[in-house]
């Protein structure tokens, strides 16, 4: 069965979507190397923010799902690049 704010015929793997963890990954991963190679993060933001897009244009999960995980994502790269700042 199908949500109603699903138009797309896959089902999410489960019924827990909160937080994304396709998009705490991204945003990880985009804010980690950004902070090392600021010229590329427009590019990297980019693809992090279609990462995101796609989870809920999809139907595989609700906006704050992704909000949420891009808050988690972008905290652990920022804790990350300056753990590697200081210890580094």
């Amino acid at each position: 069965m199908l949500a109603p704010h699903c138009w797309s015929r896959l089902l999410p793997p489960d019924q827990f979507s909160f937080p994304s963890g396709h998009t705490i990954t991204a945003f990880a991963v985009t804010g980690s190397l950004a902070a090392f190679y600021p010229d590329l993060a427009a590019g990297l933001y980019f693809c992090a923010v279609s990462v995101a897009a796609s989870r809920i244009l999809l139907g595989m999960h609700f906006l704050s799902d992704v909000l949420a995980g891009a808050g988690i994502g972008a905290l652990l790269a920022y804790t990350a690049s300056q753990l590697l700042r200081y210890y580094g």
